[in-house]
């Protein structure tokens, strides 16, 4: 009964998104991507006889954890070709051209018979799901046919639907991996309570990934223009309307702070949004600016999207968004330059939000007056001289996960040389 109720439901999201593509861009572009897939597939399989292995993510941030594990695959074992799937359109449209991958393709949707012409068309040597990928179909394909297939980067939480009383269908999914590889010891407590599958704490690749960023040379006219030497640059990253009226509110409270805002939506509507919230102060626009306006300027918004992890170098203490909403964006960004790193009140499901506001080098905010009494912290430079040396010996601490992962994979005698 479970499983015909998640297969119809897929059926349903599927109607659903084909009447919403009519007017919503997104959602045409989640049907246009799927057009002709069993075609396209047997295209890029037709090619050569490959051993190929498939790597799906949801979205684009899955992406980024996935991403230390793929270049290190690549690096290491160039006899396999890498399939790399999608989920949402987001995630393809940004990482489409990805060089490092041999293919990329979205992923299907997720009813038997597609799940059996993908693996059978594919016919990977392996898989890898990246941190929340529980898809039915594929998943018992990948079974049926004894092709190895890993969960990394994973986390699981007491509230999610595997560990209700009506989960076991979820947990089936479970069963399905060959292993999982998790980013802490709770959440391999967790699954090991309700699944035989094998676990591993591996850690989170997030870790390498912002280390290898922050590692590689930017440099940007406009900002250096911006800075220029200047101290308490607040760079506010992935906001939303909450988070940039919290900060416009701050900003009339505390004065000598500049502001680099990056929103996380860059539309149009967006952008004239901000220009009036923050019309009392000078501003300067990322895709239209000159150096002289953001040398004077008192807010730069970076109208445009895919540098924000490589503007955080420019900061004193950063903002990230998210935490009025759903709840925060990327805070090991920031965190990889080592800044004190500042965010909304919702970032209870993210284990390094926990982890570095108890190591004192994040803040939760709640006001704006509560963002202030930070931003005065940050001042100091003694105190951003204490939150460097945390964040420094945290990231040490937490970083390696992709040797790990792969060192795990060669022992299952997945990955050959």
């Amino acid at each position: 009964m479970s499983k015909f109720l998640y297969t119809t439901g897929i059926y349903v999201y599927w109607l659903v998104i084909r009447i919403s593509s009519v007017c919503n861009p997104k959602a045409n572009d989640f049907i246009r991507g799927r057009k002709a897939w069993l075609q396209q597939l047997k295209n890029i399989t037709s090619k050569d006889k490959a051993k190929w292995i498939w790597v799906h993510c949801s979205s684009l941030g899955e992406f980024e954890q996935g991403k230390p594990v793929i270049d290190k695959i690549k690096q290491n074992y160039p006899d396999y070709s890498i399939l790399l799937s999608f989920f949402s359109p987001s995630g393809y449209n940004a990482r489409k051209n990805y060089s490092s991958v041999d293919a990329v393709v979205y992923m299907p949707m997720d009813v038997p018979k597609n799940a059996k012409q993908f693996v059978e068309t594919l016919n990977p040597e392996f898989a890898l799901f990246i941190k929340y990928e529980f898809w039915y179909h594929h998943l018992r394909q990948l079974k049926q046919k004894n092709i190895p297939v890993f969960l990394i980067s994973a986390t699981f939480r007491q509230s999610q639907v595997f560990f209700k009383w009506y989960g076991n269908f979820f947990r089936t999914m479970l069963d399905f991996y060959d292993a999982v590889f998790l980013q802490d010891q709770h959440s391999q407590q967790l699954v090991n309570n309700i699944s035989d599958t094998e676990t591993q704490v591996c850690g989170d690749t997030r870790f390498d990934r912002v280390k290898e960023i922050a590692q590689k040379p930017f440099q940007n006219d406009l900002l250096d223009a911006f800075v220029n030497n200047q101290y308490n640059i607040m760079i506010a990253g992935s906001t939303w309307p909450a988070d940039e009226k919290l900060i416009a509110d701050c900003m009339d409270k505390c004065t000598g702070v500049k502001l680099v805002l990056v929103p996380h939506e860059v539309d149009n509507k967006h952008i004239a949004q901000i220009s009036e919230l923050f019309n009392k102060w000078k501003l300067s626009f990322y895709n239209t600016g000159t150096t002289e306006e953001a040398e004077n300027a008192d807010v730069l918004v970076v109208d445009t999207i895919g540098i924000l992890s490589n503007i955080y170098r420019y900061g004193h203490f950063a903002f990230v968004g998210g935490g009025f909403g759903k709840g925060i964006h990327n805070i090991l960004e920031p965190a990889s330059y080592h800044l004190p790193v500042v965010f909304g009140p919702k970032f209870h499901r993210f284990i390094e939000a926990r982890e570095l506001i108890r190591t004192g080098a994040a803040f939760s905010v709640n006001s704006s007056e509560e963002l202030c009494h930070v931003i005065q912290k940050c001042s100091h430079e003694k105190f951003r001289d204490q939150c460097e040396k945390s964040m420094s010996q945290y990231l040490h601490k937490k970083s390696g996960a992709t040797i790990k992962i792969c060192r795990a994979l060669q022992k299952f005698d997945v990955l050959k040389t």
